[in-house]
């Protein structure tokens, strides 16, 4: 996490397998409806909606982290 003046950024990977590139970037384009009864992802739906910018970061063991920011 990092807080400047202007902004908030965080990043966000899972601990036991990481986030898959697929799934963050899927869920770029789809809305509540189309993952309501789905496992996973409805969390990353909310973050798109909160934040002013989402993206994928890769990490060193091959997986990747969410990265968002909001400004003021």
């Amino acid at each position: 996490m990092r807080i400047t003046k202007d902004d908030v950024t965080v990043f966000v990977s899972d601990a036991a397998n990481g986030l898959s590139k697929q799934l963050i970037e899927s869920r770029q384009t789809k809305r509540l409806e189309d993952v309501l009864l789905e496992e996973s992802g409805r969390g990353l739906l909310l973050m798109r909606e909160l934040m002013d910018a989402l993206w994928v970061e890769p990490l060193a063991n091959g997986t990747y982290a969410l990265g968002m920011k909001m400004g003021r």
